[in-house]
Formats: structure tokens, sequence, C-alpha cells
């Protein structure tokens, strides 16, 4: 029977359409585990109860400044955090003194995979931990979130998939990243 219009294209065999259904399923899985991985950094900046193996480290910063979105925005940051909550995971973020009178601070956080051969920090039993220095980052994704006076966010943390690296010595830091959209996000810091 001829295809006409309005006719139903026939079905590829099985093995075709499994092996299709497979890889796109693989790839969301991949895309929903690095979600999940930025939302755990995100949401949960101060383990509690653990064993060692993850924690965080923070500094104030002598010089800091963070740079996002497509129209330039730069702010002048005040403290820099690394937090680990699975060994090879780190998130480096960046937290400045705000905008203006509405917005009291802004967080920006570059999160990814340690790049092979480097070693993760080394935490105690009361999630305190030490960098080992230097150290580079894949950046894999970005969020940002903007806090009123009172300490409150405001809106949802906005997180995005995306490309780039942190170059982390122990007297600077350096992160950059993009997406497929265009936008960017830079930011350095001195300790």
């Amino acid at each position: 029977m001829p295809l006409g219009a309005g006719a139903v294209p026939a079905l590829r065999p099985h093995r075709q359409q499994w092996h299709q259904l497979r890889g796109r399923l693989r790839c969301r899985l991949r895309l929903l585990s690095l979600g999940l991985g930025i939302a755990i950094v995100w949401l949960a900046p101060q383990p509690a109860g653990h064993a060692g193996g993850f924690g965080r480290w923070h500094t104030s910063t002598s010089q800091c400044s963070l740079r996002r979105g497509p129209s330039i925005l730069v702010l002048p940051c005040q403290e820099l955090r690394l937090e680990q909550n699975l060994e090879g995971l780190l998130s480096v973020r960046f937290i400045s003194s705000g905008d203006g009178d509405l917005t009291s601070r802004e967080h920006l956080l570059f999160a990814g995979l340690l790049e092979e051969g480097q070693r993760p920090m080394r935490c105690g039993e009361d999630g305190r931990c030490s960098p080992q220095w230097p150290t580079s980052l894949v950046v894999a994704g970005v969020a940002d979130a903007s806090f009123d006076g009172r300490g409150l966010v405001m809106g949802l943390p906005r997180t995005q998939l995306a490309q780039g690296r942190c170059e982390l010595n122990r007297r600077s830091v350096r992160c950059e990243a993009h997406n497929a959209e265009g936008s960017s996000w830079q930011a350095e810091a001195e300790l």
C-alpha cells in the first residue's frame, strides 16, 4: 500500500528502536544526574553528621569580581567557599556584597569534577576541609542566586548546564564557563 497523506510511516525494526531509545535514555540520565549533583551542592552547602569525605572550606578575599550573563554584570565579591559533597565533585562559590539596597548578597557557583589526577580536599569529621593546592576543576554547571537583606533567597536559584574550568591556587582562584545559548560567567578572587 503506497504512503499517502496522513499515512503512518512503517516502524523501524525492534532492535533499531531499542538502540535509539537506549541512547536517548542514557543522555537524559546523564543530564538528570548532573542536575541532581548541582542541586545537592546548592541545597546542602552545610553537610551535617558526616564521616570525613566531604565538607567545606571558606575564606575572605582581598580582591574578587563576578561577571555573568549576556549583558556583563560586574560585582565585587568578599568571600569564597569550596564545597565537597562527594570526593571528586567540587563546587566553587563566590559570594558578593550585592548590587544595591534590594539585593544583599549574590552567590555564583561553579560545579564540576576534579580533573584526572587532582586530589580532593581533605575533610575532617567536623566538616572542615583543607584544599590540596593547586587543583583544576572541569565545570559542568553554573548556579546563581540573589538574597535579600534578611538572608532569604529572592526566587529559585538559576542552575544551567555549562562548560568551563576553574584553576585553584593557594593565592588565587579563577573560574569561567559558557553554555550553548551564549551566556557566560567569570569569577576571580585573590586570597
